[in-house]
């Protein structure tokens, strides 16, 4: 499917995504010494049902070795969602109450982290990604830790009216989450959301996102990763990239915040993070892959 397809869910293209980065929640948090521990991970992968995801999920060793999306992708999503907590947290310590979460996906933030008293969760996803995930979490009887609002939306069209209906305050600080999502995103709507959350963003708002610099070299190396693996894939997610000028708006999004919208912008490259958080060192294989890829936050400062 591309990017323009976007009537999306859990079991397919762009929503298949976050089934995947879900199993590998819950595969990390089996580990001795976690880095991330997520106890609704496995319930939303058992509830899609794809089998190698549900393998992956419950501990299977030659499913966390088949590498999916990319190598190491176990360690990778565990690094992303440890700096991505380690951010929210960061954002309440500076009492920002306000959380919107941009293709949210599967992500249970909501329900595992600590929130302060007051605080407003909104999740922005596609419609039948957020029916799916709401329907789990109230069969499962699963509640919240903050106000928890869905708001089923495209992100590449108007999602300000929805967010605000949803009962959104922008004259409050905000904390910002685009979880991969922005390398997905067609140039002209990475720059229209990012003009979009700038808009809505009271001072002392706060965002974060992981980016990819040139997504069409890392398909590429990530296809060539898939011919060497030791277990074939057996499930496809054909999306395409965006077309070449993405490469250079993915590479330019902190320094489109900073230049032209005044946030201040800092970035680690993800073999970086890997050192930092005390995980298995990269071969120059995976380095030549994870070196294309960034986490980024940014303070709005005016």
């Amino acid at each position: 499917m591309t990017v323009d397809d976007r009537a999306w869910d859990p079991t397919s293209g762009v929503g298949l995504t976050a089934t995947e980065a879900a199993a590998a929640r819950a595969a990390a948090g089996r580990r001795v010494a976690a880095l991330i521990e997520d106890p609704y991970a496995e319930m939303f992968v058992r509830a899609v049902g794809i089998d190698v995801f549900v393998e992956l999920a419950s501990g299977d060793t030659a499913a966390r070795d088949c590498g999916f999306a990319l190598p190491r992708m176990v360690d990778w999503v565990s690094v992303r969602t440890k700096y991505l907590d380690d951010y929210f947290a960061e954002a309440q310590a500076a009492d920002v109450r306000q959380v919107v979460i941009l293709g949210a996906g599967l992500d249970s933030r909501a329900f595992r982290l600590e929130w302060l008293p007051g605080t407003a969760v909104y999740e922005l996803d596609q419609p039948r990604m957020v029916d799916f995930k709401t329907a789990v979490v109230d069969s499962h009887g699963v509640r919240p830790r903050a106000g928890r609002f869905s708001v089923p939306v495209d992100l590449c069209g108007d999602w300000a009216t929805r967010l605000l209906d949803a009962g959104f305050e922008p004259e409050l600080p905000t904390a910002w989450c685009a979880e991969g999502l922005l390398p997905y995103l067609p140039p002209d709507d990475q720059v229209a959301l990012l003009d979009t959350v700038t808009t809505l963003s009271a001072p002392g708002s706060r965002f974060a996102a992981d980016t990819v610099d040139d997504l069409h070299y890392l398909t590429a190396e990530i296809a060539r990763s898939m011919r060497q693996s030791a277990r074939p894939r057996e499930i496809s997610v054909e999306i395409d990239a965006p077309t070449p000028a993405s490469a250079a708006v993915a590479q330019d999004v902190i320094e489109y915040l900073a230049q032209e919208h005044g946030w201040d912008c800092a970035a680690t490259l993800a073999p970086a993070l890997f050192e930092v958080y005390g995980v298995a060192a990269l071969a120059p294989s995976e380095h030549a892959i994870f070196q294309r890829i960034r986490l980024a936050k940014a303070v709005l400062v005016i």
